[in-house]
């Protein structure tokens, strides 16, 4: 299929909910093209102009997966498609039920567990958040105001920012502040400053003995 053969109105089959893991059954839409543009560019929509989809031809003959959906120009296809992954899916429906029963049980115990584990509350930590120029983390001071629940049992975590902090992660992506080990940080990071200000004078001796 090049860009040439796609005429306005000509009908595409995307099919949508194609992870082995959605809790969702396989649904096929039927889109209209609407546009093309030179880049190969399409501009897809259904029938009632309600479901407006932009994807790049190639990936539409390759049927590539995008965001979970796969496109095809053919009916055929795209109803073979379509009986393959609904009968996959009526295989797994049943785990995916108790799948999803037992993520409830969890996030409910996990709420209750976030009950006895107020004392995290209001604590100042420390997080590793970004990283420097020479691509070191960097850790910012801040404080828990908040826990939240997952889905799996026992785990808790909090955010800063954009970023999830898992509780079990202490002491690989954050730890509790203390003004003990703030001065210990601030004494290390200067050691290991004046060590690189050592090997640097070290460095510029040996030019200016060369010199010499």
């Amino acid at each position: 299929m090049k860009i040439e053969d796609i005429k306005l109105g000509m009908p595409v089959y995307a099919l949508s909910n194609l992870e082995w893991y959605s809790y969702s059954k396989p649904t096929l839409i039927k889109f209209e093209v609407f546009g093309v543009d030179k880049t190969g560019l399409v501009t897809l929509n259904t029938e009632a102009r309600n479901n407006e989809r932009k994807i790049y031809l190639n990936s539409m003959v390759k049927n590539k997966n995008i965001h979970s959906k796969a496109f095809t120009f053919s009916e055929k296809k795209a109803k073979n498609m379509f009986r393959h992954f609904t009968d996959v899916w009526e295989h797994r429906k049943e785990k995916i039920k108790v799948e999803i029963q037992k993520e409830k049980e969890n996030l409910e115990y996990n709420k209750l567990l976030i009950k006895r584990k107020q004392g995290y509350i209001g604590k100042e930590v420390k997080v590793k958040f970004g990283r420097d120029e020479n691509g070191n983390p960097l850790w910012v001071k801040t404080k828990i105001d908040e826990l939240h629940p997952t889905y799996k049992k026992g785990e808790l975590y909090f955010k800063y920012r954009s970023n999830v902090y898992l509780l079990k992660k202490e002491e690989k992506t954050w730890y509790f502040w203390t003004q003990k080990r703030d001065l210990e940080e601030q004494i290390k990071n200067k050691q290991e400053e004046i060590e690189r200000i050592k090997k640097t004078i070290n460095v510029l001796k040996g030019k200016v003995n060369e010199i010499k």
